[in-house]
């Protein structure tokens, strides 16, 4: 059963037709086919890697002390305005979604199977700490977690026993580090950070972070597929212990319910419960966590958790952390917008729709990919046309400083290099050669643009279903230079339902791969005739 594109996703192009960039110098013009991982190596860190959004600092308390408190579950600092009664009570009263059934999937489409393969490991390899400001290193057990799966991942593409024996030493890593609280497993920061340099809330350490938390479990759940050994499952019970645990005074906690309701997959939990930081990738990933452990063990508390921290996500992707036409927050509490993340989160929505079918994620992932694309930089071909009436000159910060009329007599091309959004909200083209070298024009539909599709985003293993209201549409085909060499008009009588494997910007303006159907192999321009069933 296909899920249902919503209307918001047709909306979001109609608007602004951006979005982050492909990565490929080389037009893709058929829908891109899914692969398990890539061929080559990446060292660590992975692309996907944590990058930290504030300043590690030295910690300012005896870190061990506290541990040894919190292990005894001993009431060291209360934590205001909480209300649980004991370490061991589940989380409860957050909303969840009705029929909430995401599918098991397997190799190539769970979380991180798409990672590729990462630099063999030696005896130097040091992936699981971070420096302090003053050069201290500390340990990182987010970069511990990330690296033991990311070595799990390679082994399973290799079958090279040395990123198995990477992938054991890593999570052998988190469970030494581990506080024991009840039946519950935690993984202490024992630095002191101030999220986004503000050391007026500086997370005292040891803080924990569902994150961590998320990330250990699938790092744990991947060794017990790959050794079946009862030690890493003993792990990932315990791990997933440490999410449902509601918040407790002068514990370690994770989750948490704000006052609207939502369940928190907190990444910077507060001492004080309410003031938590809300983070939106975080989050994300630690619903990864969650839906490997239940993918694995069919655990109906881990699919209450999932569908709780979905639902948060689904109620507040589009009206709580999205900003048109630029990049989205960070996390609720500050409210800073972060290129850097931006990304991070479509490609979260993107798996997460992969993950739980909930359509919603596919249409966040078009409107963030609208309002503000990832910048590309590889030579393309930009086309222009008579209806670009006017160039640019931006500054090393992306400021407009000059601007001049220019004139075209028929439809030309130009090699450009770099295509990205102002702060103003225009998406610009930079021309790398010729008579317009390094002036700057305005993407737009017929007027100015770069070959080939941009931006394109994968709907697997299912496709997205899209309504088609009766109405004349025109549909075209792309050589592989992402030239048109084709079109097909027709003109449908009533509601219509097609399939779109793919999504992407073309030509300047929204367009999706239909692959079934009348337009079968075509890409049809996004209008407001096309509706959810």
């Amino acid at each position: 059963m296909r899920t249902t594109l919503t209307a918001v996703l047709i909306g979001a192009f109609a608007i602004a037709l951006a979005g982050p960039a492909a990565g490929s110098a080389r037009p893709v013009v058929a829908a891109p086919v899914a692969t398990a991982a890539s061929s080559g190596s990446a060292s660590l860190p992975d692309p996907f890697a944590h990058r930290d959004e504030g300043r590690v600092l030295d910690p300012t308390r005896d870190v061990e002390r506290v541990k040894r408190n919190q292990r005894a579950a001993g009431a060291l600092v209360p934590l205001e305005g909480d209300t649980t009664a004991d370490a061991s009570s589940a989380i409860t009263g957050f909303l969840t979604t009705p029929n909430f059934a995401p599918p098991k999937l397997g190799i190539p489409y769970r979380p991180y199977d798409d990672r590729p393969i990462v630099a063999k490991p030696t005896s130097t390899t040091s992936a699981g700490t971070v420096q302090s400001t003053s050069g201290t290193s500390y340990t990182h057990p987010v970069r511990y977690a990330q690296a033991s799966f990311l070595f799990s991942n390679s082994y399973r593409i290799t079958k090279d026993p040395a990123y198995l024996t990477a992938a054991q030493n890593a999570a052998q890593k988190l469970v030494d580090i581990k506080v024991v609280v009840g039946d519950a497993w935690f993984y202490p920061y024992d630095f002191d950070f101030a999220v986004h340099g503000d050391t007026s809330e500086t997370l005292k350490a040891p803080w924990y972070s569902a994150m961590a938390q998320g990330y250990a479990l699938t790092a744990f759940v991947r060794l017990y597929e790959h050794t079946g050994e009862a030690r890493w499952k003993t792990a990932a019970d315990a791990t997933f212990q440490a999410l449902r645990q509601a918040p407790q005074a002068g514990l370690p906690w994770v989750s948490w319910v704000d006052a609207d309701s939502n369940l928190w997959l907190e990444e910077y939990p507060r001492p004080q419960v309410t003031n938590s930081e809300k983070v939106l990738n975080g989050h994300g990933f630690a619903a990864y966590g969650l839906y490997d452990y239940w993918n694995l063990t069919g655990d109906p508390e881990a699919l209450r958790l999932l569908n709780g921290g979905s639902t948060t996500m689904e109620r507040l992707i589009l009206s709580g952390f999205r900003v048109p036409n630029y990049a989205s927050y960070y996390s609720l509490r500050h409210k800073v917008r972060s290129i850097t993340y931006h990304q991070v989160h479509i490609d979260e929505f993107v798996k997460l729709y992969q993950l739980t079918r909930r359509p919603r994620y596919a249409t966040a992932a078009n409107a963030y990919r609208t309002d503000f694309p990832s910048r590309y930089s590889a030579v393309q071909t930009v086309q222009l046309t008579p209806r670009a009436t006017r160039a640019y000159q931006l500054d090393a910060n992306k400021n407009i400083v000059r601007s001049r009329a220019v004139s075209f007599s028929r439809t030309t091309s130009a090699p450009g290099n770099i295509r990205l959004r102002l702060s103003t909200g225009q998406i610009m083209l930079r021309i790398s050669s010729g008579p317009y070298t390094d002036w700057w024009f305005p993407e737009r539909y017929n007027a100015a643009w770069m070959l080939g599709p941009r931006d394109v985003q994968r709907h697997v293993p299912r496709a997205l279903a899209v309504t088609l209201l009766p109405a004349t549409y025109t549909a075209y085909r792309y050589d592989s230079a992402g030239r048109r060499s084709g079109a097909k008009v027709v003109t449908i009588s009533t509601a219509t339902t097609v399939s779109t494997a793919s999504t992407a910007t073309i030509d300047g303006r929204g367009a999706m791969w239909i692959s079934s159907g009348t337009f079968a192999g075509h890409w049809v321009p996004l209008t407001s005739t096309m509706i959810n069933r």
